[in-house]
């Protein structure tokens, strides 16, 4: 914490030797804090995500050792296939959810930087 409040308030400073309004300054740094904030979370997912399809694959394979019936070994391999097939899934979510949310940034940002007067013209 103590990091990023360090690393905000040089950048604000940064931004202020350069002339840029203490305003902006503040908007810009919460910003990158914001995406900061964004692809950390997207990481963690990601990497819990693989950790348990690791752990999946792990304890299917014992599984499939125990199994001697061809029938039985199909079973469980389509079944290893549909949960494989919604651990893609959820990886192919986090990552469309976090350039959703990059996407509508931009937007969000124009909004908060226009003029009200301006804004309400439309």
């Amino acid at each position: 914490m103590t990091v990023r409040i360090f690393f905000l308030c040089a950048f604000s400073a940064t931004l202020l030797l350069a002339g840029a309004s203490p305003a902006l300054a503040q908007t810009q740094g919460v910003e990158r804090v914001r995406q900061q904030s964004q692809v950390n979370h997207l990481r963690d997912t990601v990497r819990g995500n693989a950790l348990r399809e690791q752990q999946r694959q792990q304890t299917s394979a014992t599984t499939a050792k125990a199994f001697q019936n061809p029938r039985a070994k199909s079973q469980l391999q389509s079944a290893d296939q549909a949960r494989y097939d919604r651990y893609r899934a959820r990886q192919r979510t986090a990552i469309d959810d976090f350039a959703s949310k990059q996407a509508a940034q931009p937007a969000d940002d124009q909004r908060r930087t226009e003029p009200a007067h301006a804004a309400s013209s439309h």
